[in-house]
């Protein structure tokens, strides 16, 4: 599995199914100040675990708070896909839909039709996969933008992870 290291506890809600059934994961880590907070040099190496094109993209987020929660999201993504494919996380990869949603490369993900999603926002990030279905996950934080923002500053910070269609 891949390590997530912290320095205080984070809670990771799981509802998985038993190991001989088809897989189906739902996973909900909350990141909040007493979550998940790691240091520059374990940010940097959980960076350098990640292929090359998703740093980049993660290095162009503007918030570091968005950044680790998409480095986060793809840790996670990459451990439930192991551990349904029995496989290394390290060995798992992910390829992006013309909609920028991921999905798992591999050709035992294709014959057994895995199928992942995942999304973060405010102090959450969760994932769901599913086998020979389709998964969808959306999170929104319900708390109101930063005190004083304008509303042109908040819709730019949006437009950020929005694809081409949905701005």
């Amino acid at each position: 599995s891949v390590p997530i290291p912290h320095k205080r506890p984070m809670h990771i809600h799981n509802c998985e199914q038993a190991d001989h059934a088809p897989a189906s994961v739902r996973w909900a880590a909350n990141v909040s100040e007493n979550g998940w907070n790691p240091s520059d040099e374990e940010y940097e190496n959980l960076l350098a675990g990640l292929p090359a094109d998703e740093v980049q993209r993660i290095r162009k987020l503007v918030r570091k708070e968005d950044a680790k929660r998409s480095v986060l999201g793809r840790l996670m993504l990459k451990s439930a896909a192991a551990k349904a494919l029995n496989m290394e996380a390290d060995d798992v990869k992910f390829g992006r839909t013309k909609g920028r949603k991921p999905f798992i490369q591999e050709a035992a993900a294709a014959r057994r039709g895995l199928n992942a999603n995942v999304s973060h926002h405010g102090e959450w990030v969760v994932l769901g996969l599913e086998e020979k279905g389709l998964v969808g996950v959306d999170v929104s934080s319900t708390k109101a933008p930063r005190k004083n923002m304008q509303a042109q500053s908040f819709f730019a910070d949006m437009a950020g992870g929005l694809t081409g269609e949905e701005g």
